[in-house]
């Protein structure tokens, strides 16, 4: 699976991507690794932390379009 962009990325991503995908595109959108500053994250953290990043992202995009 190729990384998505932020428009292109779904709320049911967050339910199929592996851990590695998960990793891999928080660390293309916000510029790290989660799993790599917090070794003991859980998967069900991760997909957390990347739907509440996308969540609070897509917003803030969502309230600046006229």
């Amino acid at each position: 699976m190729s990384i998505k962009t932020l428009a292109e990325t779904t709320v049911d991503d967050f339910g199929i991507m592996t851990v590695a995908e998960l990793n891999d595109w928080y660390q293309e959108h916000v510029g790290y690794r989660p799993q790599v500053d917090d070794p003991d994250m859980t998967e069900t953290e991760l997909r957390e932390l990347c739907l509440s990043y996308w969540e609070e992202r897509t917003e803030t995009t969502a309230e600046r379009l006229p």
